[in-house]
């Protein structure tokens, strides 16, 4: 059996436990990254001193906003201490996993330390980084402008965004029903007169015609549900155009910090 092979069977044991759609979606990639850099070994040849190999090639990896498109400038910048916990810990549930089920004599992850998180150090946007940020995407993508506002009013994460339905937001209360959360969760939460405000001129007015059988709340220029990648997409180009980092769970640290 190859590590590809360990993968498969722990992503069909995390559909059989019902794990949500994001949750199977986060350990997939994750895992692939890790399956790649060890060039897909027998599991029980992956050893703790090639986990830190990757967990170092993790931290001194950079990922660059260059090149690729038009808007992008000639920058990198390292992987994130949060990108690299988010990378590192689906491999210790893999191997975790793979012990208790006795496909592997030992785990080579029990004694993988992730790296220190910065203390008392959290990423969110400043006043005149949201100002930036609303300013730019108001025009002429108001799309984009409903996006930023409700994240910044609401906390939600990039999945539950990209999963909203026009029906679920209530324009007279402000109430916005989560249906699918963290762990398939439902749940709700409110937004301001200011943000409802948004949202009405944006489904009212700018809302794609070409959409018009979607459910979908926000919609790509052809009409199609956007995902979250397409959200992916928009926010480094936004890092790009303004020169600083944008991306979905730094609008939930701004808002549960504000």
């Amino acid at each position: 059996m190859l590590f590809s092979s360990l993968i498969a069977g722990f992503l069909l044991d995390c559909r059989a436990r019902n794990l949500s759609k994001h949750t199977i979606l986060t350990y997939d990639s994750a895992l692939r990254l890790i399956c790649n850099f060890l060039e897909d070994p027998p599991p029980e040849a992956v050893t703790l001193s090639d986990l830190r190999r990757y967990s170092l090639d993790l931290q001194e990896r950079h990922q660059y906003a260059a090149g690729h498109h038009p808007w992008m400038t000639e920058t990198q910048q390292t992987l994130s201490p949060w990108t690299v916990h988010h990378n590192l810990r689906p491999a210790k549930t893999l191997f975790a996993w793979a012990t208790t089920e006795e496909l592997l004599p030992a785990n080579p992850a029990e004694r993988l330390r992730l790296p220190k998180l910065p203390k008392g150090c959290v990423d969110r946007f400043t006043d005149e980084e949201i100002d930036r940020l609303l300013e730019v995407t108001k025009s002429p993508y108001y799309r984009d402008y409903a996006i930023v506002f409700l994240l910044l009013d609401s906390g939600l994460r990039r999945g539950e965004l990209a999963a909203l339905a026009v029906a679920d937001v209530d324009m007279t209360t402000g109430l916005i029903t989560v249906q699918h959360g963290k762990g398939d969760k439902w749940r709700q939460v409110r937004v301001g007169d200011v943000c409802r405000k948004v949202l009405w001129i944006y489904i009212n007015k700018h809302r794609s015609p070409a959409g018009e059988d979607e459910t979908a709340l926000f919609l790509s220029d052809r009409g199609s549900p956007m995902t979250g990648n397409a959200l992916g997409c928009l926010f480094r180009r936004l890092s790009a155009e303004l020169g600083f980092r944008v991306y979905a769970h730094k609008f939930r640290h701004t808002f549960a910090t504000n």
